[in-house]
């Protein structure tokens, strides 16, 4: 079993200005090297109380998947945004904007001319 901590022995330093200093004996903690950094982890939903399992992905983002057994390929839905939405114009959504008038007279009569 390793330790977390150790003890590094009093000695003495020599600063690049040639000066010698004195360290004093301190208790050093142990940095883990070999750990491997958790890549999911099961927590309950915060809108459902699902069981979630969240897994870290290789480029940086995360993705929740429904927690319970066989199904972990499942997208949790309560986590997932965006999905089934498409491109295409809602025909029931109103135009929010006026439409822009095109072409090459309506431009010319707002420049000043020379």
């Amino acid at each position: 079993m390793k330790k977390d901590r150790f003890t590094r022995k009093a000695h003495s330093r020599q600063l690049s200005s040639g000066y010698v200093t004195s360290v004093r004996e301190t208790l050093v903690r142990r940095q883990a090297t070999d750990a491997i950094e958790k890549t999911s982890y099961f927590h309950p939903c915060r809108m459902c109380g699902a069981t979630i399992l969240t897994r870290h992905l290789p480029n940086g983002g995360w993705a929740h998947f429904e927690g319970k057994d066989g199904l972990s390929r499942v997208k949790h839905p309560c986590q997932t945004r965006g999905a089934g939405l498409s491109r295409r114009r809602d025909p029931f959504t109103l135009e929010l904007f006026p439409a822009q008038p095109t072409g090459g007279s309506a431009s010319s009569q707002d420049s000043p001319s020379m």
